[in-house]
Order: C-alpha cells, then sequence, then structure tokens
C-alpha cells in the first residue's frame, strides 16, 4: 500500500510539471502570435509600392527583399510579397501549380521567371526570322546568334526540340550570304 501511494505521489508530480510545462508553451506560442499578427499593412503607410505586370522585376525584387528582411516568420516574408502585387503578378503566382510557393524565394523567382525577360515571344520570333548574316560576320557567328536567339525563344514557349532544330536548319540556310552555301545548306536541311 505503502509503494502504491508513493507511485501516485510521483504520478501526481509528474501531472504537475507536464502541467507547468504545458502552461509555459502556451505562453510561449501567444507571445509568439502576438509578435506573428504584423501581417497586414496599410497601403498608405507602404515604403514599397506594388509590383505591376510592366515594372522592373529586379529593381522591385531588391526593395523588397530589405523590406521583408524584418520579418521572422517566412509565412509573413510570402504574405508581404503577395501584398504587394497587383492583380496580374499575383495571378501568375497563385495559379503556378507546378512550383513551390512556401518561402519568400520561391515566390520570387516565380515573378523573375514570369517577368524577368522584357523580350515577348513575338519580339523573339520577329527577331529569330528577321536575322541574316552580317556582311563582316563568319557562318559560326552567325549560327550562334541564331542559336541564341532560339534558346530564348524555347524558354519562354513550349518547343519541341524537333521543330526547334528544323527551324534553326532553315533560317541558318536562308540567312546566309552566300549563295552556293545557301543552296547546299538548304539541300542538307530537307
Amino acid at each position: 500500500m505503502e509503494e502504491m501511494q508513493k507511485q501516485l505521489e510521483n504520478l501526481q508530480r509528474q501531472l504537475r510539471h507536464s502541467e507547468d510545462r504545458l502552461k509555459e508553451i502556451e505562453e510561449r506560442d501567444n507571445t509568439d502570435e502576438e509578435e506573428h499578427k504584423v501581417l497586414y499593412h496599410y497601403r498608405s503607410e507602404r515604403s514599397i509600392k506594388t509590383f505591376k505586370q510592366t515594372d522592373d522585376i529586379e529593381d522591385w525584387s531588391g526593395r523588397i527583399e530589405n523590406y521583408i528582411d524584418r520579418f521572422k516568420h517566412e509565412k509573413d516574408k510570402v504574405e508581404c510579397i503577395l501584398g504587394h502585387l497587383d492583380h496580374h503578378p499575383l495571378t501568375e503566382v497563385k495559379f503556378r501549380i507546378d512550383r513551390r510557393k512556401d518561402t519568400a524565394n520561391d515566390v520570387l523567382m516565380i515573378l523573375k521567371d514570369v517577368y524577368g525577360n522584357k523580350e515577348t515571344e513575338s519580339d523573339l520570333e520577329k527577331l529569330f526570322w528577321s536575322r541574316d548574316q552580317l556582311t563582316d560576320e563568319s557562318v559560326d557567328d552567325f549560327s550562334l546568334a541564331l542559336m541564341e536567339i532560339r534558346l530564348k525563344m524555347k524558354k519562354s514557349e513550349k518547343i519541341k526540340k524537333d521543330k526547334s532544330e528544323l527551324m534553326l536548319k532553315c533560317r541558318l540556310a536562308d540567312g546566309v550570304i552566300d549563295i552556293s552555301l545557301k543552296h547546299e545548306l538548304l539541300r542538307l536541311s530537307r
């Protein structure tokens, strides 16, 4: 019986100790929640302007990165970035189901991928099809210039590799200055 009494007292002490620890944890969580509540920023008080799709992403991302350094929690940083986005950029981020959006860096990478290249697909397409060999340019340099343009186009649009190579061959053959080389390239590209 005495042994059971000792076990009961021991269990009661453990219970009190566990309750005290639970109170400490709850108080600490409540303190973190109060610090964590600094989430909403009035638009009139913002030092960072809202990012619109016509803005320079590199400049804006540098300013927002400096601004969000003051937040402790990654969730606050992400919410702050999302709160500083105009409708179109916000929609771009939200509907990217293939990309993670857990950290501020993830969100900024999505924005840089979408808005980093100022050349539109049609601009690149026009540049590619209008690019001819310059008079003082070697065929190697001309082909490298075409491949660079084509690489930019492949990043901005989903083109199959086969179609890309065929387009590159046709454009190379068509843009070469030397007539005999042009005929030979056209014959080989078929």
